[in-house]
């Protein structure tokens, strides 16, 4: 069975996290995303920028994908992103 990681995570953190996916050779994509959080601001409530990583592994790598996610998008802050696990009713490659 295959499970599909969806992840927003701070613009500033794009390369670290690719460049760990791409180590450990975990396919994804990505794209810049605008939204609405509920993180509070002095001066103005905005639309923050965020990235959205999409990934569909297998059940076995979720665990490891987690991880790289968690040690390489957080910074500490409010507002450093979310992630949502989906089960994929099929997955069909292309050849």
């Amino acid at each position: 069975m295959h499970k599909l990681i969806v992840s927003l995570v701070r613009l500033e953190k794009l390369d670290t996290l690719t460049s760990a996916l791409r180590k450990e050779r975990i396919a994804f994509t990505y794209s810049k995303v605008k939204g609405f959080c509920g993180e509070v601001h002095l001066y103005q409530e905005d639309m923050h920028e965020r990235i959205r990583i999409e990934i569909i592994t297998e059940e076995k790598n979720v665990e490891k994908v987690k991880e790289i996610i968690m040690d390489h998008a957080c910074c500490g802050l409010e507002g450093d992103g979310c992630m949502s696990i989906y089960v994929v009713e099929e997955f069909v490659r292309f050849s």
